[in-house]
């Protein structure tokens, strides 16, 4: 699906979404992420990504994995008890490798540390399409 999309209709790409409490870095992802061609959709918190109900188009999330409410893992569990298909890319300041090996055992896809370089998260978000 990730590369099928382009040689169609480009309201078929790719859904992205960005749930992270800070503005800067919402607007920065959704600054790449169109660059890449693809929908973002964004979120101040993961409170307000799962009250949304277009969720079920989105195919990948990139969460923060601390923020007030719920967290990026936290949000991940609730994705997979509701058998969602996107793919969680989780991303931090905060860097343990407890919460990194917690964040994947748990079906991410990648593990960030912020501040991290675009073509790291274009991999993984490469990656994540390509398992659709």
């Amino acid at each position: 699906m990730a590369e099928n999309w382009k040689d169609n209709d480009l309201s078929a790409a790719p859904i992205i979404a960005v749930v992270d409490d800070d503005f800067g870095i919402r607007d920065a992802l959704f600054d790449l992420i169109s660059s890449l061609g693809y929908h973002a959709q964004l979120y101040a918190s993961g409170d307000e990504f799962l009250r949304t109900s277009t969720r079920g188009e989105i195919d990948v999330v990139i969460s923060d994995y601390r923020m007030p409410g719920i967290s990026g893992l936290d949000l991940q569990s609730r994705l997979n008890e509701e058998g969602s298909s996107c793919a969680v890319i989780l991303m931090t300041s905060y860097y343990d490798e407890q919460l990194r090996k917690a964040g994947l055992a748990a079906g991410a896809i990648g593990f960030l540390h912020k501040p991290f370089r675009a073509e790291a998260l274009i991999s993984h978000i490469a990656e994540a399409l390509c398992r659709k």
